[in-house]
């Protein structure tokens, strides 16, 4: 069993997702599931997760299900919670660590969301100490 990790950097995560642009739209959760399988055909394995929403403001994913208020329907809520996903966020590793974030920028740029030289320039302001981290 490993170890449970302090996720240092989660608050900066979401400071910096709060730059970023939306993406497109998913008004509904057929259309989220559809989105997510799309994904998950590309980078995952086995099954993917399930959309379902329960309420709140609040997106959340374990390996299995993803919950999507509302509000958080659009690329990238659901890019953020499939990396969660991918990943597993298990206790051998942080979920918002650098690993978390190396994979949510290049899914981020997959998909269009943003482009590789919004990231080059993001990147470099997000290394100094207090900010996100990158592998």
């Amino acid at each position: 069993m490993g170890t449970l990790l302090r996720d240092n950097q989660r608050a900066a995560v979401y400071r910096w997702e709060r730059g970023l642009p939306d993406g497109r739209a998913f008004p509904t959760i057929p259309e989220c599931q559809t989105f997510i399988d799309e994904v998950w055909e590309e980078w995952g394995t086995g099954s993917p997760p399930t959309a379902r929403t329960i309420g709140g403001y609040r997106a959340w994913a374990s390996r299995w299900e993803i919950d999507l208020p509302e509000p958080t329907r659009f690329e990238r809520y659901l890019l953020h919670e499939i990396t969660h996903s991918l990943q597993h966020c298990d206790l051998d590793i942080t979920c918002h660590g650098p690993t978390f974030a190396s994979m949510y920028v290049f899914l981020l740029e997959e998909y269009g969301v943003i482009t590789s030289a919004q990231h080059e320039k993001e990147r470099g302001y997000l290394q100094r100490p207090r900010k996100v981290r990158f592998l």
